[in-house]
């Protein structure tokens, strides 16, 4: 019987939104794969869009959702370079914590 073992890894951050948006920039090389994003806004019914794009190209986010509440996703990202996750459009100012599963 094989076991299989996985190096998973967890960053936490929160994003303070100022005028409905704010960002946390993501460290470069961090990680290949980006399984699981968690964010929990501090007003539970805070509508708002997460996106995921690379710092040199903004224009071309590799992931984007709406969310309302506390979004909770499992993915599969690959991520290489410069990465940013940016909250927008956000009903109302707030802070929310943000949790990054990856490996």
């Amino acid at each position: 019987m094989s076991t299989t073992h996985y190096d998973w890894r967890k960053i936490t951050g929160v994003i303070n939104t100022t005028g409905a948006s704010g960002s946390l920039d993501l460290i470069e090389g961090m990680a290949e794969e980006i399984r699981q994003i968690v964010v929990t806004p501090a007003v539970s019914n805070n509508m708002y869009t997460i996106r995921m794009e690379n710092k040199d190209d903004s224009d071309m986010p590799m992931f984007i959702r709406p969310a309302e509440g506390t979004y909770n996703e499992i993915v599969d990202l690959p991520v290489y370079g410069y990465y940013k996750l940016v909250i927008e459009g956000a009903s109302s100012d707030d802070t929310f914590k943000i949790r990054i599963l990856y490996k």
